[in-house]
């Protein structure tokens, strides 16, 4: 183990990866190399999400937790969904924008529902809200900063549409009205109506 970091070391690894070929197992679960001095020296493995902590998933959107749940499964639901009482969160379409928009991967939300509730499907209304919420996103893309620019006549306007610097960085949405797009790299030299 390095002493600065107090990671396993390359060396160590291969030393265990050595003795265990493949991965071991330990009460029923598989351990890979770079685990095993953690099994030795701490408590040893937590048990599986789903023994742990059973869930249902309601079809009106509700996760609900049986006998509560690990504190790293609440902050996932609670990165997910609303929480609406203290074992039940509610799952939303603007939830899960707000979890796509913070780069939270659906696919974390689906493996932790299906792993959860062993023996049972997830309601049809469940399945279909993360892929509605996925497809939103896909429909629409952030390009970038703009301002609505109001020139003083029409003629204006137009003269800063056909301008051959100017014309690349704005469209006309009106007759006297601009949607100015600002890179970053224009913001100082950009013209002014």
């Amino acid at each position: 183990m390095q002493r600065q970091t107090k990671r396993l070391s390359a060396a160590t690894i291969r030393a265990l990866g050595e003795i265990l070929t493949g991965g071991d197992f330990y009460g029923g679960e598989a351990v890979w190399v770079f685990a095993w001095p953690l099994v030795l020296t701490g408590p040893g493995p937590a048990p599986a999400v789903g023994a742990q902590s059973p869930v249902r998933v309601l079809p009106n959107f509700d996760v609900v937790a049986l006998d509560g749940l690990a504190p790293a499964e609440a902050l996932l639901l609670d990165a997910f969904a609303t929480r609406s009482a203290d074992h039940v969160w509610t799952l939303s379409t603007a939830s899960l924008l707000k979890a796509l928009h913070a780069s939270r991967g659906l696919e974390d939300l689906r493996r932790f529902l299906t792993g959860s509730s062993p023996g049972e499907e997830l309601p049809q209304t469940v399945t279909a809200l993360p892929a509605d919420a996925a497809s939103r996103t896909e429909k629409v893309r952030d390009l970038g900063t703009c301002h609505l620019l109001e020139c003083v006549d029409e003629a204006q306007a137009v003269m800063i549409e056909k301008d051959r610097r100017a014309g690349a960085l704005c469209s006309r949405i009106g007759p006297r009205h601009l949607m100015w797009w600002l890179p970053t790299i224009f913001r100082s030299s950009a013209p002014r109506c």
